[in-house]
């Protein structure tokens, strides 16, 4: 499932935020899955902008976005 550039999603009890990439020379640096050594090819998140419709290149961050009542 692709999520849109800004959104805030749920992944296993993880808030995380999609984000543009960037240094297109370090495309994975700061997204959670690279930095915490988690495969991200093949669990339905687009990333690479060749497979995403908005042809962007993204990462997922861990979320600091507070839900506001």
């Amino acid at each position: 499932m692709e999520h849109k550039l800004g959104e805030t999603f749920t992944w296993n009890g993880h808030a995380l935020e999609v984000v543009e990439v960037k240094d297109p020379e370090d495309p994975c640096s700061g997204c959670y899955f690279f930095e915490h050594g988690i495969s991200c090819y093949g669990n339905g998140l687009e990333c690479m902008d060749d497979s995403r419709r908005d042809h962007t290149n993204v990462i997922f961050k861990q979320s600091t976005k507070t839900e506001e009542l």
